[in-house]
């Protein structure tokens, strides 16, 4: 089988920082690993106390004698232990802990694995519970700072117009917003399917509607976004001005909101002959950027899950 290494590494490598960290690969697991890190923590101290602790509770249940390591632990009183710790005993959350840890199958943990879970740093969105209120919080600091939400997203958080914001992204947009709240919980409360990255639909469910309903506008009498431009940029200016926008959108019976459509649009900000104007540049992300209706489905399955 022919695999683009490229393409696969940058689907992986999110935030372009050129390495792929756990959270990358397995977000799910990696959350299950973090809590379980945490507890183990607090509880006994670090991971590997919990080899200790195993044989400990063996010796005195009188199984001692049945298997005998100095580098691996069977998962029986692995899994005795834990829940003599109090380790929630939930089957999804305990399959997900015995596939990181056991990850051939073989029915043991090694002391190797837990020591190197002592070792792993990480990132701090892991350990957080979703938290509604941060990102309320959160969203009435945009509010203050930008006239619309898709404003925010792609003057701050999606600035390489790729529909998808990494922890890293969201996090110094949060920094740069100097939002002092729980970052990682208005993170969790975003990504609620746990991918490791938000969309604009997760980020605003209305934003999403109104680049959408306009990308269907434009292949509709167009075909694609690009020959929009060019057919409206009559006078090869290399730029549209609202009125330009307007005219099409009202002959061509666009029912968004042009007006907020063109301020979200226009990023930079840049005026030719005193008017603000998009370039070719600042709408064409949208020729690659799809989003359905069963994403919107999906969404809202998703929210409808969520805890309040």
């Amino acid at each position: 089988m022919s695999v683009d290494q490229g393409a696969l590494w940058r689907a992986l490598d999110k935030d372009s920082a050129g390495s792929i960290g756990l959270e990358d690969l397995a977000p799910q697991h990696c959350t299950v690993l973090a809590s379980f890190r945490q507890f183990m923590v607090a509880r006994v101290g670090s991971c590997s106390a919990v080899w200790d602790h195993a044989l400990a509770v063996d010796e005195v249940l009188g199984r001692e004698g049945l298997w005998k390591s100095t580098r691996k632990l069977l998962l029986s009183p692995f899994l005795r232990a834990l829940r003599d710790l109090g380790w929630p005993n939930n089957p999804h959350t305990r399959s997900l802990l015995v596939a990181s840890l056991d990850y051939f199958g073989c029915g043991f943990v090694s002391r190797s694995d837990l020591e190197w879970l002592d070792a792993w740093e990480p990132p701090e969105f892991i350990y957080a519970d979703p938290d509604p209120q941060a990102l309320q919080q959160l969203n009435e600091l945009i509010r203050k700072r930008y006239a619309h939400p898709l404003s925010a997203w792609r003057s701050l958080f999606d600035r390489d117009d790729s529909n998808s914001v990494s922890w890293l992204e969201f996090k110094d947009a949060c920094e740069k917003l100097k939002f002092k709240g729980n970052i990682g919980g208005a993170w969790r409360a975003l990504d609620t399917d746990l991918s490791g990255h938000i969309s604009l639909l997760e980020f605003d469910a209305d934003s999403a509607r109104i680049l959408v309903s306009f990308k269907a506008w434009c292949m509709k009498h167009f075909g694609s976004v690009q020959l929009m431009f060019r057919q409206l940029d009559r006078d090869e200016s290399g730029s549209l001005s609202y009125p330009e926008l307007r005219r099409a959108c009202r002959r061509l019976k666009w029912n968004g909101d042009v007006h907020l459509l063109f301020n979200c649009l226009d990023t930079d900000g840049v005026r030719m002959g005193g008017r603000r104007n998009i370039s070719l540049q600042e709408l064409f992300f949208l020729d690659s950027w799809e989003v359905s209706e069963d994403d919107f489905k999906a969404h809202e399955e998703n929210l409808s899950r969520s805890p309040d």
